[in-house]
């Protein structure tokens, strides 16, 4: 698993040049030493540390985008692991293409 690494004050002024001063999420005016770095795409889901996946937010826009992305890694596990938010098993239901509609189409 990859670790995030800080970014230095170079990194933060590059990201800002290139940003204009503006939040990569909502376009709004970023206030100097107010503002939070974001994985564009996060580390869990493949994303590096790499400048080209950073970006700076404001606190506000980096706990939003943050909080959608827990809910769908969420969703994801409990679709994996076949566990309902409260941790009950997920009844399971017959495939609608499964085998009976392949032996169907074969006849």
């Amino acid at each position: 698993m990859i670790h995030r690494t800080p970014l230095n004050q170079r990194q933060k002024e590059l990201l800002w040049s290139k940003q204009s001063g503006l939040c990569a999420e909502c376009r709004e005016p970023l206030e100097p030493g107010r503002f939070e770095d974001d994985h564009t795409l996060a580390l869990i889901d493949g994303g590096t540390n790499e400048l080209s996946n950073r970006r700076l937010l404001h606190p506000r826009c980096h706990r939003a985008k943050s909080a959608v992305e827990h809910r769908a890694n969420s969703k994801v596990k409990r679709l994996k692991y076949g566990k309902t938010k409260s941790g009950r098993k997920i009844a399971k239901r017959a495939d609608p293409w499964g085998t009976e509609w392949k032996a169907r189409q074969s006849t």
